[in-house]
């Protein structure tokens, strides 16, 4: 990986105070804890690298704590809140942070607090490790380096491959799971990344340049390689809209409610594939009411 460092955080005028930050995240007062944990979060995964560049020493607890605030964000009380968020990078978070704390129930800490631990840790390691802000860069790193592959075989329809947390345990999901991480983990990065809607597969797109027709695909599913030109090609002709145009959460969660109902319908169990099929469901007539 390159030592190129990534601009975009140094501007942050967050990080000059950052001493003061940290010192007051166990502030008596939690008006001045909540103050300074939505300052730490703005700064986001930019703050571990910047901690090694000023040698700032933190303790234990100090440790915990901040990784604790930086896994913190708006988890929905109630499916389908998540609609209500501003940005779509926020939304897809949310929804999938929703369904990893309902898969998993009762654990400490919570499993929507854990799959933030881990996108943060991954986005973390990359800037430590000198990534640059560029995704095929991020690419390699999350499917070649980190090992995040295609569930095969037997496991493919397992209903674990489509839960993040669980994705990021086992280092196995489907495409639209590891499109949606490599989306997550680029948010966090300040790397553009959007999910392409394709029937039968799910590939990510990153722009490049100003003409959309040189964007990089990417097949996250195969090593997160870099679709040829002429592959391409071939994808803008038979499904022009589905490669050219974002894919929104709403999308892409629709399509991840898909993939339960079939595991679930695979494995037996009817509960279950019934469950995601009402949420589906629910989702499908809010789309249609906005």
């Amino acid at each position: 990986m390159s030592s190129t460092s990534f601009p975009a955080f140094t501007s942050l005028p967050n990080l000059q105070n950052l001493p003061f930050l940290l010192r007051l995240m166990d502030d008596a007062s939690p008006v001045v804890r909540e103050k300074i944990a939505a300052q730490l979060r703005a700064i986001g995964a930019a703050v571990w690298p910047e901690i090694e560049r000023r040698q700032l020493t933190l303790t234990s607890d100090q440790r915990v704590l901040l990784e604790t605030i930086l896994a913190t964000g708006d988890t929905p009380a109630s499916w389908l809140d998540w609609l209500e968020l501003e940005r779509e990078n926020e939304k897809l978070e949310a929804a999938f942070c929703w369904l990893a704390r309902h898969n998993a129930g009762n654990l400490s800490p919570p499993a929507d607090v854990q799959l933030r631990q881990s996108l943060d840790a991954l986005a973390r390691e990359y800037l430590l490790l000198g990534g640059a802000p560029d995704p095929e860069e991020l690419s390699a790193f999350l499917f070649v380096e980190k090992e995040l592959s295609g569930a095969s075989g037997d496991s493919f329809y397992a209903p674990e491959n489509s839960d993040l947390r669980m994705v990021l345990q086992n280092r196995r999901g489907l495409p639209i799971s590891l499109v949606s991480i490599f989306i997550l983990v680029g948010a966090r990065l300040d790397i553009e990344i959007f999910g392409c809607d394709l029937p039968g597969h799910f590939m990510a797109r990153a722009p490049f340049g100003d003409d959309d027709e040189a964007d990089l695909i990417f097949d996250c599913f195969d090593a997160g390689r870099v679709l040829a030109p002429a592959e391409v090609y071939v994808l803008r002709l038979s499904a022009p809209q589905a490669l050219n145009a974002p894919a929104r959460a709403r999308d892409i969660i629709a399509r991840v409610m898909r993939n339960y109902a079939t595991a679930y319908h695979v494995a037996g169990n009817q509960a279950n594939t019934l469950l995601y099929l009402d949420l589906l469901q629910q989702l499908e007539e809010a789309d249609t009411s906005i």
